[in-house]
């Protein structure tokens, strides 16, 4: 389902705060996504979590939470259909707080 307008959705906490807040009027955002974007993946918190463990154990990279909701939407993706499909992640940003490891 494409939106045709930006919607104000309360915020609730996330590992994934790049991806949180709301788009600002006029924000070029929007018309961009509604171009190129097909569809869209719908992920969880703990999916998100799963992913950036994932991506450490294999690489021994320590990558944010908006990186793992990339990688966790490429997963749950790939499950849909099918491993053979050629695909790739771009997986930027390793501003996390060590804390959170």
């Amino acid at each position: 389902m494409m939106v045709n307008q930006i919607i104000d959705c309360p915020e609730k906490p996330t590992l994934s705060s790049a991806t949180a807040g709301s788009l600002e009027p006029g924000s070029i955002t929007l018309p961009i996504c509604q171009e190129v974007v097909d569809h869209t993946i719908l992920v969880r918190e703990d999916e998100i979590g799963d992913a950036m463990r994932l991506c450490h154990k294999k690489t021994g990279l320590k990558i944010e939470g908006s990186a793992g909701a990339a990688i966790a939407g490429w997963i749950k993706d790939k499950k849909r259909v099918g491993a053979k499909r050629k695909s790739c992640v771009v997986v930027c940003g390793g501003n996390i707080d060590d804390a959170l490891w």
